[in-house]
């Protein structure tokens, strides 16, 4: 069996502006990759979650991919980045 991928839309600007689903998923999730790492970090802790969160951006999106297809592949965690 399979992990999961979760796709979540997170707020620009005011970080009230995100939904109960979202702040769930992100609070149900074993990691969380992120375009903006410090912007994710603080509405995060804004919403008093704590995960890990990897860097997923253009300069890297290759070796991302593949790792995420490989963790959602084996359901193997974060140990392996």
């Amino acid at each position: 069996m399979y992990g999961d991928l979760y796709i979540v839309s997170t707020p620009i600007g005011n970080l009230d502006d995100i939904t109960i689903r979202a702040i769930n998923v992100l609070k149900d999730v074993d990691f969380i990759f992120a375009e903006s790492v410090e912007r994710t970090k603080s509405l995060l802790a804004h919403y008093d979650i704590k995960k890990k969160v990897i860097s997923y951006n253009k300069d890297n999106e290759i070796v991302c991919n593949k790792q995420i297809i490989f963790i959602i592949k084996n359901k193997t965690y974060y140990k392996q980045i």
